[in-house]
């Protein structure tokens, strides 16, 4: 009997200043009902919460892995403050606001000890994987990208935010779109799951949102619609997530296309020849230098472009 493709689900909170004039112990507890046992990771503005200790305990105290969302999350209206530069800051800046709030959080949860980091609005740039190794943090998860597999950036493991919308789009666009757009991408993780064994999918949800009584039922109806498929699901917090892929890295089993994600190769054919045309995924523009079933990366259909279009990707994938 064949073995089911496996997806590993990421389900992941932020926790940000949004929450300042909200009932956030009300929205964590319905939140925890919906879940009821599966692990989920919590980034937390240390800002936010100070102003909420016993939501933060809360988690904590019921197992969920609590992760570094900055001192301070600027949001709409905040446009012009210098705080908005905060990930886009050289490393020292970085280092010390990320211990500031590790601090800050201790002041809550004494033993706090992250080993993950989402940037506020997930503004980011190279100085902040330096810094997160420097601090001795495994994981990101600060990058929006349409690809199912994780991959290292300074030794660090990013996990792409790959679900689309954010749930706060439904202030805009409606409960029914969102709710759509996530199960969109849900089944294009099960195709790059076809195609290479496993993928990732991680969903990204604020409490001030998802929580509120009239949006909860939007991750209610996303886990349903997960856990129907016909498909292995392995739901996990960020931190066990990256514990396995590490182990999976020193065993060998993860392909120099995501450990070399982020160099800029030249398109080479076998014998080290330039192609003048190469396959192109239509969804997320990744290049294949041989001809596959689908995208190694988001289980996308190929398409064949010219070599000069291809050479502006950051990127091959593996044959």
């Amino acid at each position: 009997m064949t073995e089911k493709p496996l997806i590993h689900l990421l389900l992941t909170f932020d926790v940000e200043e949004y929450e300042y004039f909200g009932d956030l112990n009300g929205k964590i507890e319905r939140i925890m009902n919906i879940l009821n046992g599966f692990p989920a990771t919590f980034f937390l503005d240390a800002e936010t919460a100070l102003r909420y200790p016993e939501s933060i305990k809360l988690l904590s105290e019921n197992g969920f892995e609590l992760a570094v969302h900055s001192d301070f999350h600027f949001g709409y209206g905040t446009q012009q403050n210098p705080k908005i530069l905060h990930f886009l800051h050289e490393t020292q800046t970085q280092i010390t606001r990320i211990q500031n709030a590790i601090s800050m959080i201790r002041e809550i949860i004494p033993n706090f000890d992250p080993k993950g980091f989402r940037a506020p609005n997930m503004l980011w740039n190279e100085a902040l994987y330096i810094s997160l190794k420097k601090l001795d943090f495994f994981y990101d998860s600060s990058q929006k990208e349409f690809n199912f597999q994780p991959f290292l950036k300074n030794d660090i493991v990013v996990f792409p935010m790959n679900c689309g919308d954010f749930d706060s789009a439904a202030y805009k666009i409606g409960v029914r779109s969102v709710l759509l757009a996530w199960m969109r991408r849900f089944d294009c993780a099960c195709r790059s799951a076809i195609n290479t064994g496993e993928s990732y999918f991680l969903l990204l949800m604020h409490p001030t949102c998802v929580g509120r009584a009239g949006y909860i039922l939007m991750l209610k109806a996303m886990l349903n619609y997960i856990t129907r498929k016909d498909t292995q699901i392995k739901f996990q917090t960020c931190i066990e997530a990256t514990n396995e892929y590490k182990q999976k890295i020193l065993k060998g089993d993860i392909s120099e296309y995501f450990l070399n994600k982020n160099k800029k190769e030249p398109l080479k054919n076998e014998k080290g020849g330039d192609k003048m045309y190469i396959w192109i995924c239509s969804t997320c523009k990744h290049a294949h230098t041989n001809f596959v079933a689908r995208c190694l990366a988001c289980g996308g259909k190929l398409v064949f472009k010219r070599l000069e279009e291809a050479q502006k990707l950051a990127f091959v994938a593996s044959k």
